[in-house]
């Protein structure tokens, strides 16, 4: 009796505590997500339109990286989501 007793308050300490940390990951995942996102936004923000072609050109790529950095983030924000 004594026995199961022990393992029953065991295992709820144990959903507890994987509760616990799950909150943990999550809350450190949207954090990191949202330092990423303020990055994001900063060079999205950006005046410069390039001097001349081929500056303007490699601010067009640069762009391009952008977009799929923030496609990438968005993923996670879905996964984190579900």
């Amino acid at each position: 009796e004594k026995w199961s007793q022990l393992k029953k308050e065991s295992d709820e300490q144990k959903e507890i505590l994987k509760g616990s940390n799950d909150l943990l990951l999550l809350s450190s995942t949207i954090n990191d997500l949202n330092n990423l996102m303020k990055e994001k936004q900063k060079q999205a923000a950006s005046d410069d339109y390039g001097k001349d072609l081929s500056s303007s050109k490699a601010l067009q790529r640069a762009h391009e990286g952008l977009e799929r950095d923030i496609e990438g983030i968005s993923e996670r924000v879905k996964d984190v989501h579900e």
